[in-house]
């Protein structure tokens, strides 16, 4: 079964146009210095928007064939940790196998992602940067911490490459998001997952990828965790009173 694109105003809906955004915004991303993290955190806007960020870290991620790809489930299909029941997910660059194989080892239920953007608008990067490659799309609801913890560790057992998606706070003022998200990015970087939830909650910050970054803060115990880009909506679109937060974090072995 194969999953055709749904995410229509996210990223450019013909070939041509795609490549020509992708190509402009990731020779505009620049690391702090040439590094290749085997993990990370990126954004899921349109790419107009977040793509900056999210290019930061797909740039320096280091060439993989199989990479797993944690998605948010803005639309409530979940109630548990889940996969997806395609063989194949489709965009303007093509068709990317899904790497069946990881879900047979991860022992997930499947959910239909009918609407869902968060995982989707990752792919095409991948695919510029990288051509023939198999993922493994997870959605990760908000479950019980318990459960968060198992399904990290289960990650960290598989050794495969994996991505969280994440956008930051929503539609607050521009100085409220950068200091607030500064306490959730904070919290993420010393690799806590039980901090950045008490974090978020005690701040109040609209964090919408909570559950799959904490799944990853796990699956990447004893790493090192390096901010990379952040900005706000305002940067890109002009004003100040409601932004949403952009962050791209890199993840690898310390001193490596």
């Amino acid at each position: 079964m194969i999953r055709k694109p749904q995410a229509t105003g996210f990223y450019p809906g013909s070939r041509e146009e795609i490549i020509a955004l992708l190509g402009k915004i990731i020779d505009s991303a620049m690391a702090k210095e040439w590094k290749w993290y085997t993990h990370g955190i990126v954004p899921h806007a349109g790419h107009i928007y977040s793509g900056l960020a999210a290019a930061a870290l797909y740039k320096y991620l280091k060439p993989a064939k199989k990479i797993i790809i944690l998605g948010n489930d803005h639309y409530g299909n979940a109630m548990e940790i889940s996969a997806h029941p395609y063989d194949e997910w489709e965009t303007p660059l093509g068709r990317v196998p899904v790497a069946k194989e990881l879900g047979e080892k991860l022992g997930l239920p499947e959910v239909e992602s009918p609407r869902e953007h968060s995982i989707e608008v990752q792919l095409p990067f991948l695919q510029y940067l990288r051509g023939e490659f198999e993922f493994f799309p997870v959605t990760v609801p908000q479950v019980p911490l318990s459960e968060l913890e198992k399904f990290g560790e289960k990650l960290r057992k598989l050794g495969v490459q994996v991505v969280a998606t994440t956008d930051l706070s929503h539609y607050v003022p521009k100085p409220v998001a950068v200091e607030k998200d500064a306490l959730a990015v904070d919290s993420i970087l010393r690799g806590d997952p039980v901090e950045l939830l008490h974090t978020v909650e005690q701040h109040r910050i609209s964090m919408c990828g909570l559950p799959p970054v904490m799944a990853l803060l796990y699956a990447t115990e004893g790493l090192e965790k390096e901010l990379l880009m952040y900005y706000t909506s305002g940067d890109i679109a002009g004003g100040e009173d409601s932004v949403v937060g952009y962050a791209s974090i890199g993840i690898a072995p310390i001193n490596k």
